[in-house]
């Protein structure tokens, strides 16, 4: 699953950038807020099989020019 930071450009969207999230994650929430892009979601365990992810995490993004950059 991939992360993409889009703006709008003459009224139009434009996709700037994305970054992978991870194989068979699991999104919770997401929330923007002072330029910064929190995603809550479940992913893979060190012990856990490829069915079930059960590691929960926060990983906050930025974008860098065109680059979506993890803080």
């Amino acid at each position: 699953m991939d992360l993409a930071a889009v703006v709008v450009e003459d009224g139009e969207p434009v996709n700037v950038a994305i970054t992978p999230l991870g194989d068979r994650v699991q999104i919770n929430s997401l929330t923007i807020q002072d330029g910064q892009i929190a995603v809550d979601m479940v992913v893979q365990g060190p012990d856990d099989p490829m069915c079930c992810p059960t590691q929960q995490v926060v990983e906050t993004y930025e974008l860098e020019g065109d680059e979506l950059v993890k803080i």
